[in-house]
């Protein structure tokens, strides 16, 4: 596994290798397209950024990983690898060497990295998930990898290398459906999805932020909000503060969508995500971006989430997770 700086002809070139697979490597594209990274940030890859033809691509099990040990009790790592597609069940891949040792080898690294948090990250106000945000921040060998594709998260488990905290069904923690949204070809317009009479879309001020944080069990952080496009809606009868908002995630995935009880059932959340994606997508993109992938991470649980990304669309492409991982296990 070597480690490479986040310079931009680095960058540029596993931007390169990861795009013929997408969007099963969106995630990890978005993420290294975003730019905002700390002098901690890294990327780490068993595959040489050079290799940036599909025929190399297939010649060889290859797995990259951005790494930001500063980020906690946030994710700290998004990955990307060659067996993450279509046709990829763990069935299929669960005896395979290589990848297992290419996994338990990136585990290994990660645990070389020193964990480093900021100030903001250990007094800022956060939400019901107390128990497990304390437990994070104070376990420095606790490492959470985001968006874990289901092949690549079993893996990890039958190494052993998960926090038992947050363990529910078949050893794993909850289920998230990827949803993936062709913005660049399907119907998603801001001219078909509008927001009911009396609404209006403006700015998310910063100093909404606290009343974001109690609306999810997720920690958020200022740090990380403050950097990512948002867009709010307001009901210009009242002088209350937003009634319904949503980020664009580090990882480009639409984020915190949140609609106050009073206004759902008027098709805010579906209009609010496609307003999102056209005034912001090409933070990530550029302006001359050829590809306009949007995605959304969606509990499996939660029919209403899902529902709207239905409507919107959207497809599920894969079953992925959020995982705490223990990195101390895969080297004692």
């Amino acid at each position: 596994m070597q480690e490479y700086k986040l310079e931009q002809d680095t960058l540029t070139l596993f931007l390169a290798l990861l795009k013929p697979n997408l969007p099963h490597t969106l995630s990890l594209y978005r993420r290294l397209q975003f730019q905002h990274f700390s002098p901690e940030a890294r990327i780490l890859s068993s595959i040489s950024p050079s290799a940036c033809t599909q025929s190399q691509n297939q010649a060889q099990q290859w797995i990259i990983a951005y790494v930001d040990r500063s980020r906690r009790p946030e994710t700290e790592i998004f990955l990307a690898s060659s067996w993450e597609n279509n046709e990829s069940t763990y069935d299929v891949i669960k005896n395979d060497t290589t990848i297992r040792t290419l996994v338990a080898d990136l585990v290994t690294s990660v645990a070389s990295l020193s964990s480093q948090s900021s100030n903001e990250a250990n007094t800022a106000p956060h939400s019901s998930a107390t128990n497990i945000y304390t437990a994070h921040l104070s376990s420095p060998s606790l490492v959470l990898f985001g968006a874990i594709h289901h092949t690549t998260a079993c893996v990890i488990r039958d190494l052993g290398l998960l926090s038992p905290d947050s363990i529910e069904n078949e050893g794993l923690p909850e289920a998230y459906h990827r949803w993936v949204f062709a913005v660049h070809a399907a119907p998603i317009s801001s001219a078909r999805f509008t927001l009911a009479d009396g609404l209006s879309y403006g700015e998310l001020q910063e100093s909404d932020f606290s009343i974001v944080r109690a609306r999810t069990s997720i920690p958020r952080q200022d740090r990380t909000l403050r950097t990512l496009p948002r867009i709010a809606v307001y009901d210009v009868s009242a002088q209350d503060g937003p009634v319904a908002w949503a980020f664009l995630g580090v990882d480009g995935s639409l984020s915190t969508l949140h609609v106050e009880e009073k206004y759902r059932g008027k098709g805010v959340a579906r209009a609010v995500a496609v307003r999102l994606w056209e005034t912001n997508l090409e933070v990530f993109t550029g302006k001359d971006g050829d590809e306009k992938w949007a995605s959304a991470d969606v509990a499996t649980y939660n029919r209403e989430s899902n529902a709207v990304c239905k409507a919107l669309g959207g497809k599920v492409a894969y079953i992925d997770y959020w995982l705490r991982v223990d990195v101390k296990k895969v080297v004692s």
